[in-house]
């Protein structure tokens, strides 16, 4: 059971680290003329980015939780 978690913990870090990477990151890129964002007027962008951030924070703390446990 302990080898399992160490596993999950491991996987869940690795995908919290493309979810972190990704949320960096500006989908779309930057203008160059303009200095901005191509895809600022774009809500849903930001609403998904906070999401997955949520999603995987809380995963990671229940995959440390059941590290802990044992």
């Amino acid at each position: 059971m302990k080898r399992t978690a160490e596993f999950c913990m491991l996987i869940s870090t690795v995908i919290a680290t493309a979810v972190f990477s990704a949320a960096i990151n500006i989908p779309g890129g930057i203008d160059d003329l303009k200095k901005t964002k191509l895809f600022e007027p774009n809500i849903i962008f930001g609403i998904c980015n906070i999401g997955w951030s949520c999603f995987h924070l809380i995963f990671n703390c229940n995959i440390n939780t059941l590290t802990s446990s044992r």
